[in-house]
């Protein structure tokens, strides 16, 4: 950048700059250049390593996510509860931890989930706020609708389901 000003000055503004100061020491230009491409290499690898890093930590995530819900209605095989029961309580939390994985998604995406009055369940754009969150949840439709209200005026969203989900399990132990 610096040499790009000084080249320009030297064509355009005749300044004769260039010609007198820096043609006759080269090693000022050299030293500039030098650590300029050592700055933007170094800041480049370090950019890329952080988006790595990011990116294998949130297939991490998920990952974590699914083993979690496995985990769960894989305890519901020998409950002793009515079998209708059981597949409430599992289509329940599947939806709910559909919602908090969409919630979770959106807060990394680093959008401010402010307020929004509509009630409209079916994408997560419409409970967030998030632009790039447009994708539809699992049946969100069969979760009710003043909880879905609650949850678009509260601060902590992620953090309201995720209570949600425990207090579905722990009511649901036999």
């Amino acid at each position: 950048m610096v040499s790009l000003i000084l080249s320009f000055s030297d064509e355009f503004l005749n300044s004769g700059l260039v010609g007198t100061f820096l043609a006759a020491n080269t090693t000022v230009y050299t030293t500039l250049s030098g650590s300029l491409s050592l700055l933007v290499v170094f800041r480049t690898s370090q950019a890329y390593a952080r988006y790595w890093d990011g990116s294998t930590l949130l297939h991490q995530m998920s990952g974590d996510w699914f083993d979690a819900a496995s985990t769960v209605l894989s305890f519901c095989k020998y409950s002793k509860e009515d079998s209708d029961k059981i597949e409430e309580f599992q289509q329940l939390f599947v939806r709910l931890m559909s919602l908090l994985n969409a919630m979770i998604l959106a807060e990394l995406e680093g959008h401010n989930v402010g307020d929004d009055s509509k009630c409209d369940i079916m994408y997560v754009k419409n409970i967030l706020g998030a632009n790039a969150m447009e994708f539809e949840l699992l049946h969100p439709d069969a979760i009710d609708p003043k909880y879905i209200e609650r949850v678009q005026k509260a601060k902590h969203k992620a953090e309201m389901v995720f209570q949600w989900i425990q207090n579905l399990i722990v009511e649901n132990i036999v």
